[in-house]
């Protein structure tokens, strides 16, 4: 698969997430309103792989339901 497929599935898979691919060949994925206490805020994550992406949105979601149900 190229990396606009890769991030085509993504965007699938995670569709509250804005997914592309770099020039330079990374993947992004940014998402809005995911960090608690600063709504409108975006958090981006980067990787080299989509399982490294798909891994830290993961992380990121989790990271996120965490905190919002400990405070």
């Amino acid at each position: 698969m190229t990396r606009d497929e890769l991030a085509a599935a993504l965007r699938r898979e995670h569709p509250q997430w804005r997914i592309w691919a770099s020039d330079a060949g990374r993947l992004y994925a940014t998402r809005c309103g995911l960090q608690p206490g600063a709504p409108g805020q975006g958090l981006t994550v980067d990787s080299g792989t989509a399982i490294g992406l798909h891994e830290m949105i993961v992380q990121a979601e989790a990271e996120a339901a965490a905190y919002s149900s400990a405070t």
